[in-house]
């Protein structure tokens, strides 16, 4: 399961990581704090194919716009070339 790091937010704010399949199904993710770092991993393996990466903040007033998708996509590709 890959892992995706984001700094520890101010107190009063989450963030939260998306993983969606380009064909469209979303998978949650769960964090872990290392340090100043939360490290978010989804929370069952993912299937072979390309996923778009994003996450928002948000606060008391509301959660910001989804960032800019991770460059170059997440792929995941099970089966070895020999």
């Amino acid at each position: 399961r890959p892992g995706f790091s984001v700094p520890t937010p101010t107190s009063g704010e989450a963030v939260k990581v998306y993983i969606k399949k380009t064909t469209g199904e979303e998978f949650p993710s769960s964090s872990t704090s290392a340090g100043n770092t939360l490290i978010f991993r989804p929370d069952a393996d993912l299937p072979d194919g390309l996923y778009d990466v994003t996450y928002t903040l948000s606060n008391s007033v509301g959660e910001s716009d989804k960032s800019p998708v991770l460059a170059p996509q997440l792929e995941i590709n099970t089966i070895i070339n020999n």
